[in-house]
């Protein structure tokens, strides 16, 4: 069964709705919130700002430091809970500059930044966020956020990943089975197969309207439509029929829905859903490869359909920008700095948090973790992040006109 779509007014209402529950909810993009993480916590930094006329670039970093430990203070929204390890580490290193970190997903950093942008409000030094399409299109050619990249690690990392802003590591959403329920591998090897009456119900997503890393899936599902169209038909033996859709990754989100697709606004529902061990007949569904490091501790057997046509998910970058006006400019170039990691193989402790599997390190000299799928053999499709930002609203309309 299909659901029927519905009409603009009602949609729009629905839209409302989302917007609301997306500031009001779980705060981690990366699907790593913490109950036992520290409360989010702020500071007086002041857009009025510094500006950074006279900050050492990081060509000197012991004038980087000084200068650092002079302002005394780090302001940064982070995506991920992850960030309190890191504040805990750079606080280690520099013990003269106090990290102030907020844990808010890149829904709630896009429109908090936004507003105090235009408000003119206290602001984060520090913006460490994905959602590359909005913040690429929109952040950065908005002057709110503003690259810095340092110096110390500019030769080892891709054109690709120092501009428009510097990424540290990069990020997936992707489908992920229980591996205790099928030793064998994956139960599905083909995405089609999670619209059929043996999943119905059985499948789980955050939705989409509340998370932009998981409408950026679901876009960029959209936008690989000829691949989408060959795995149809390799699956069923005949070619697609778009059934009202206009492209064959549409026609899939569709059928999704039609068969009782589970929503939740917390990845961690999912990866409990879908990893907790001792389960017969576990659902399956999207979330991100690294949450594959708290198996052990959380009881879980998360594991990666790499194998599933025509791709498992997606993987984008998780992006460092300085804020228009920075309070505590040289501070907010020495925390990029360290979340880019030293210079041992592993990135030593500014990138301990991000060097697990399922993460993958920018730096061309930071050696691959070892328990995960190689990046090259990593069968997710790259974003664009220009092309997905021209389809987004699009494709939340489709998603609100379906019920999500």
């Amino acid at each position: 069964m299909r659901y029927v779509r519905r009409s603009p007014r009602w949609a729009a209402g629905l839209l409302a709705l989302a917007l609301l529950a997306s500031a009001c909810g779980d705060s981690d993009d990366d699907g790593e919130a913490d109950d036992d993480a520290p409360a989010t916590t702020g500071a007086d930094a002041g857009s009025d700002g510094a500006g950074d006329a006279g900050v050492p670039s990081g060509d000197d970093m012991e004038a980087l430091v000084e200068a650092a430990t002079a302002e005394g203070e780090v302001v940064v929204y982070s995506f991920t809970s992850r960030i309190f390890a890191v504040e805990e580490a750079f606080e280690a290193e520099y013990p003269g500059i106090d990290v102030v970190p907020f844990d808010l997903s890149s829904t709630e950093q896009i429109a908090r930044l936004q507003a105090e942008a235009e408000g003119g409000g206290d602001t984060a030094d520090v913006a460490y966020i994905s959602d590359a399409p909005v913040v690429l299109t929109e952040l950065v050619t908005e002057g709110i956020l503003e690259p810095y990249v340092p110096p110390r690690v500019a030769d080892r990392l891709p054109a690709e990943f120092t501009s428009p802003l510097v990424a540290n590591r990069l990020s997936t959403k992707v489908l992920l089975y229980n591996e205790e329920a099928h030793p064998d591998g994956a139960p599905v090897s083909n995405l089609w197969e999670l619209t059929q009456p043996e999943w119905q119900g059985r499948v789980i997503m955050v939705n989409p309207l509340l998370r932009g890393d998981y409408l950026d899936l679901v876009t960029e599902i959209s936008l690989q439509s000829d691949a989408m169209a060959a795995a149809y038909e390799d699956l069923f033996g005949e070619p697609i029929e778009l059934d009202g859709d206009e492209t064959a990754g549409e026609r899939w989100l569709s059928d999704l829905f039609g068969n009782d697709l589970i929503l939740t606004d917390d990845t961690d529902n999912v990866n409990a859903a879908v990893g907790a061990t001792g389960q017969t007949d576990p659902p399956i569904g999207f979330s991100s490869y690294s949450d594959r490091r708290d198996n052990e501790e959380e009881g879980w057997a998360l594991q990666l359909a790499n194998e599933v046509q025509p791709s498992p998910g997606i993987i984008f970058p998780a992006l460092l920008g300085i804020t228009e006006g920075v309070e505590h400019p040289a501070a907010a170039r020495l925390l990029i700095d360290f979340l880019m990691g030293d210079e041992s193989d592993t990135g030593g402790v500014g990138f301990e948090p991000f060097y697990v599997p399922g993460d993958y390190a920018t730096r061309t000299d930071i050696t691959p973790h070892p328990d995960a799928v190689p990046l090259d053999e990593l069968a997710a499709w790259r974003i664009d992040p220009t092309a997905t930002a021209a389809a987004r609203d699009d494709i939340a309309d489709l998603v609100l006109t379906l019920g999500g």
